[in-house]
C-alpha cells in the first residue's frame, strides 16, 4: 500500500544548513537551500506544489520569497476552527493544546479579542461586544485567502479537519510535493497529514519538510513522535539538514528542516543529538 520504491538521493549540494541561517524565517532557509541546492532538489525540479498542515506559518512570504522553484499551487490545510477534539487525548498535555485552541473564526472575526499568554498557558477569545458571533468557516477561509493574496500567489487554502479534508480524490489534484511544513501541534493531526502525503507519493526523495512544534514537547511526543512513526511505517530516510544549528526558545529557533533521502527501503528518521532533547518551551 505504499507504492513502489523510490530511488534514493545522492551527492547533494548542500549537506547541512549552516549557522548563518541559526533561527532564520523557513522562508529565509528556503530561499537560500534552492539557490545553492541543484543535485537534489527532487520535485522541486518538476511541476510541483507547496503544502502547509496549519494556516498561515509563513504562507505568504514563502509564496513570494521562494520564487524559485516556483510551485504550481500552495496548499494550505487547517479546521479554521481550531485544534481537533482529539487533542484531549494527546499523551503530552501542553496547556495550550486544547480543543478549539488557534481557531480563527474566532481570531479572525472583529468583534474577539484573543488573550494569549502562552508562558502560563492562557489562550482564549473575549468578546468585545454582547452580542459578538464568530465568523464562519468560509468567511474565515475566505479572510486569509485574501490576506495572503491568493489568486496572484496561487495559494489554495482547504477547510477541515485532517481526517475529512485530506481524501484519496483531492491527492489525485495534486502534484509531486516539494515542500510541507507541518504546524499540527498534535501526534494525531501530523500522523493524519503524513500518512496522507506518503500513501499517495506525494512526498518523494528530494521533498524537504519542516517542524513548526517540535520543541513545544519533550521528545518522544508531538511531531517527534508522528516523525518517528511514519519514518518506520513508510520506510522514509530522512537527512536532518539542521543538525548543526543550536535550537532553543523563540519561534524560529525552534524549527526543524529534514530532506527525504528514499522513501519504501529504509526506515531512518534521522534523530540528532539536538533532535532528542529534555527540554521544551511554549
Amino acid at each position: 500500500r505504499h507504492g513502489a520504491h523510490e530511488n534514493r538521493v545522492m551527492s547533494c549540494d548542500v549537506a547541512h544548513l549552516p549557522t548563518s541561517l541559526q533561527c532564520k524565517s523557513r522562508s529565509t532557509v528556503l530561499a537560500w537551500y534552492y539557490a545553492k541546492e541543484r543535485s537534489c532538489r527532487g520535485p522541486a525540479l518538476l511541476e510541483h506544489d507547496k503544502m502547509q498542515f496549519g494556516v498561515p506559518s509563513e504562507m505568504l512570504a514563502i509564496a513570494t520569497k521562494v520564487d524559485s522553484p516556483a510551485h504550481r499551487v500552495y496548499w494550505g490545510f487547517d479546521s479554521f476552527r481550531g485544534l481537533p477534539p482529539e487533542a484531549n487525548d494527546e499523551p503530552y498535555k501542553n496547556s495550550l493544546w486544547k480543543p478549539g485552541a488557534y481557531s480563527d473564526v474566532y481570531m479572525l472575526a472583529p468583534n474577539f479579542h484573543t488573550f494569549f499568554k502562552p508562558k502560563q498557558g492562557i489562550l482564549r477569545y473575549v468578546n468585545r461586544t454582547a452580542n459578538a458571533h464568530p465568523l464562519s468557516v468560509e468567511a474565515a477561509t475566505q479572510l486569509r485567502t485574501k490576506k495572503m493574496q491568493g489568486e496572484r500567489n496561487r495559494i489554495h487554502l482547504v477547510a477541515g479537519f485532517y481526517n475529512e479534508s485530506l481524501t484519496p480524490e483531492l491527492a489525485a489534484t495534486v502534484r509531486p510535493v516539494a515542500f510541507a511544513d507541518f504546524n499540527c501541534d498534535l501526534t494525531v493531526s501530523t500522523l493524519q497529514a503524513q500518512r496522507w502525503l506518503f500513501t499517495h507519493r506525494l512526498l518523494r526523495p528530494g521533498s524537504l519538510i519542516s517542524y513548526d512544534d517540535w520543541f513545544h514537547t519533550p521528545f518522544g511526543f508531538g511531531e517527534s513522535a508522528a516523525h518517528i512513526e511514519v519514518s518506520h511505517e513508510f520506510k522514509v530516510e530522512y537527512e536532518h539538514l539542521g543538525k548543526h544549528l543550536r535550537q532553543g526558545p523563540g519561534a524560529t529557533c525552534k524549527l526543524v528542516f529534514f530532506r527525504i533521502k528514499s522513501v519504501g527501503q529504509l526506515a531512518d528518521p534521522a534523530i540528532t543529538p539536538r533532535l532528542n532533547h529534555s527540554r521544551y518551551w511554549n
